[in-house]
């Protein structure tokens, strides 16, 4: 579709009643809370950034545009309160979509944007939601984007010229890891992929008195919804900035991130994870009431096991039988980078049949069997707490991430700041 079939469809009435049924079904859900939010979606047509989308169709995807859909189908399918891939890897996996509606309805209240401030977003995408924040700041505001790939920095910054918004918003094609110094400080922050910690570089680049909105995922592909507050000054305790993780939680894509370690050192040769057992590795079974590996799946506990084990990994594998179905033979993977060693669960599918586990560790190195027993301790002795009890602080110490009860607080990860994850 031509930018000048674009602004048409835009200024469509079919246009302006799609977005009114958005926008009724984001005030219904509660994502929507204020008059400003709810004004910059009314405002701002999603057609006008996004001219095609990926839709899976069995084990492949279906390219939709409007010529390929039937008549009125367009409209309808991108004002659904859904995210839409429009870009894949050449894996075929999603790499950039234009996120949920609600998703961005709810990070967009929780940051809070004033009319006049200066705001950074990290992953520009298709270009809408910059353009949802150039009508939060009004004309006297100012958004940078920064997009790691050229090419869709590019179709952004024509997308959001012809929409009106080329003034009120730079697109920068660079690494969003590193923010964007030259325009720095921003009083509002916020990423629409998720990073495994908080850049040292945003928090730097955020204003006293400014907001931080990410989705924090840890390497278990656990979400949290961070709002992160930078005070003007800091306390006397020494705290420079307070987050804590508003519910429910966010999922987005991630941002690039850098290679994972080699395959953990000291694994043999003749074992590798997803293959039988053999006289290698310490091999044991597990009684048929012990909680794992079934607890490794509740989000809870994979919350707290992502920070309180940084790099742990859980790979799952099923056989198949010549029918397709399951076998009932599976295994998962545990690895904790760059820790050597692999700890694996294992069972045949029998009804008898309970999960056996197999360990292979370097001379000299850490029990991954014994780190894992030993959060599953700390995690069952603190209560089992959901993620609304996590807390981050800021200090001239790092970023802390401690977990607050009732009794006390305990840290589970003493610095969530990453200096350099590009």
């Amino acid at each position: 579709m031509s930018g000048a079939a674009r602004a048409r469809s835009a200024d469509s009435a079919e246009s302006t009643q799609a977005r009114q049924q958005l926008l009724e079904r984001l005030w219904a859900s509660g994502a929507v809370r204020s008059s400003a939010v709810a004004a910059a979606f009314a405002q701002v047509p999603r057609e006008q950034f996004v001219s095609g989308f990926y839709e899976r169709q069995g084990r492949a995807w279906r390219w939709c545009t409007p010529e390929a859909l039937p008549a009125g189908q367009w409209l309808e399918r991108l004002y659904e309160d859904e995210p839409l891939v429009t870009r894949l890897d050449t894996h075929q996996l999603p790499s950039s979509s234009s996120s949920q509606p609600s998703a961005m309805a709810r990070m967009l209240e929780a940051l809070a944007v004033q009319p006049g401030q200066r705001v950074l977003e990290i992953g520009t995408g298709t270009g809408y939601h910059a353009a949802l924040l150039a009508e939060l700041v009004g004309p006297g505001g100012q958004v940078w984007t920064v997009e790691l790939e050229e090419e869709l920095a590019c179709q952004a910054r024509v997308r959001l010229q012809e929409a009106g918004y080329g003034e009120r918003v730079q697109v920068v094609a660079a690494d969003g890891w590193q923010g964007y110094a030259p325009a720095a400080p921003y009083e509002r922050l916020i990423a629409t992929a998720s990073a495994s910690r908080l850049p040292r570089r945003w928090y730097d680049q955020l204003a006293p008195g400014g907001r931080l909105v990410m989705d924090l995922q840890g390497s278990l592909h656990q979400s949290g919804f961070l709002v992160l507050e930078k005070l003007d000054r800091p306390d006397r305790g020494g705290v420079q900035a307070q987050g804590a993780f508003w519910q429910p939680p966010l999922h987005f894509m991630p941002l690039q991130r850098p290679p994972l370690a080699a395959s953990p050192a000291g694994t043999p040769s003749s074992w590798s994870p997803g293959e039988p057992m053999g006289n290698g590795p310490r091999v044991w079974r597990l009684p048929a009431t012990h909680p794992f590996p079934s607890l490794l799946e509740e989000p809870a506990f994979a919350w707290f096991l992502q920070w309180r084990c940084p790099g742990i990994r859980l790979t799952r594998r099923r056989r198949l039988l010549p029918s397709g179905n399951p076998s009932g033979e599976e295994w998962l993977t545990l690895v904790i980078n760059p820790l050597p060693g692999v700890l694996q669960f294992r069972r045949t599918g029998s009804a008898t049949d309970n999960w056996m586990v197999a360990e292979v560790t370097s001379a000299g190195q850490p029990s991954l069997w014994d780190l894992l027993e030993g959060a599953r301790q700390q995690w069952d002795t603190a209560g089992r707490p959901a993620q609304q009890a996590y807390r981050i602080e800021v200090t001239a110490a790092g970023a802390a991430l401690s977990l607050q009860t009732a009794e006390t607080t305990l840290t589970i990860l003493p610095d969530l700041f990453a200096e350099d994850l590009s």
